[in-house]
């Protein structure tokens, strides 16, 4: 990956692309991803040089795995562009009816800090197609510590007060 595209977008790269960085790893020039999918790193690549997401034909049956996963990558090198762009495919999915599930949820909150609009969409989503409906309802036992109590933080301030007190 040429230097000046992988640091143009992403504040992280743009900081160990610097040469004082070299002295630290074990091969100069190169940037150790190790830790990171495969598939997500290339897919980051061919968006650095096209603008397009390229999901991986074998993540189509777990297409949300991919996208929330891909979000926190984002997340962790600091490429607001690309969190966007993947954000953007996650909206497309969830307006097909494809949407992201608890499983989904808790890896955002897991991987992003308060106030992520990711973390803001999955919440929305919740309360959307959640309202009134006990499976989802029992979806929130599932969630990490946080993402229940961003979730039921939502569900207080979007809640529309009943039309009278519920104990007449």
């Amino acid at each position: 990956v040429h230097e000046k595209v992988l640091s143009a977008t992403s504040a992280f790269f743009k900081a160990v692309t610097r040469r004082e960085w070299d002295g630290s790893r074990r091969k100069p020039g190169t940037i150790d991803l190790g830790d990171e999918r495969f598939d997500i790193v290339n897919s980051y690549v061919h968006w650095l040089y096209t603008g397009d997401l390229v999901i991986p034909t074998d993540e189509k049956n777990d297409l949300h795995t991919f996208l929330s996963e891909a979000y926190v990558f984002g997340e962790k090198i600091l490429d607001s562009n690309f969190k966007n762009g993947v954000l953007d495919s996650i909206i497309i999915e969830t307006n097909r009816g494809n949407r992201p599930s608890t499983h989904h949820m808790n890896t955002i909150f897991d991987g992003t800090v308060s106030g992520s609009p990711a973390r803001r969409f999955v919440i929305d989503v919740f309360l959307y197609k959640g309202h009134g409906s006990k499976a989802w309802a029992k979806a929130i036992e599932e969630l990490t510590e946080d993402a229940a109590r961003e979730t039921l933080l939502a569900v207080v301030c979007e809640r529309r007060p009943p039309e009278g007190p519920p104990w007449e």
